[in-house]
């Protein structure tokens, strides 16, 4: 089912872009950028989806990846793993454990990474791109959709 859906909106969006012509580059580097950040939103859903499905659905996630490391993976036993002995009295295992390295200690933190840095990227990219002249109102809201699209179908896809 899922597969199926997939399908459809692979090829109803390839007939509306073919037909329609919605978007509105002006340079094959603004068109290789936003395939960049389709392909960055697309990781972030992904991301974002696995770390509710970790975070919030374990037992789904355990019969998903049975072969998981528990101490790791699941989150009621893999949040001590930033602290000495897995104990939070004896402070951080290790410089940054606690703080910017945290992502280092456990899968929920290493997943909120996999979400958030790369649509931070995605975000900033258009920023970079020195080519672009004024954009339109319609190409801003038509790029936003399809991004937010991209972002929740993968998030559904890796939650599911």
């Amino acid at each position: 089912m899922k597969t199926r859906m997939i399908l459809i909106l692979i090829v109803v969006s390839q007939i509306t872009l073919a037909q329609f012509k919605p978007f509105e580059f002006q340079s094959r580097k603004d068109k290789r950028l936003f395939a960049v950040e389709m392909a960055l939103f697309a990781v972030s859903g992904f991301g974002n989806g696995m770390e509710q499905k970790l975070a919030y659905h374990y037992s789904a996630f355990k019969r998903q990846f049975p072969n998981a490391n528990e101490s790791y993976w699941n989150p009621n036993l893999s949040w001590k793993n930033k602290y000495k002995n897995g104990k939070p009295e004896l402070g951080a295992k290790y410089f940054g454990s606690t703080t910017f390295l945290v992502f280092t200690t456990d899968g929920k933190h290493m997943l909120d990474i996999v979400a958030h840095v790369p649509l931070y990227f995605g975000v900033v990219i258009p920023l970079c791109n020195n080519e672009q002249r004024k954009i339109s109102t319609k190409a801003i809201i038509l790029r936003y959709i399809t991004l937010v699209g991209v972002n929740s179908i993968m998030n559904n896809i890796s939650y599911n």
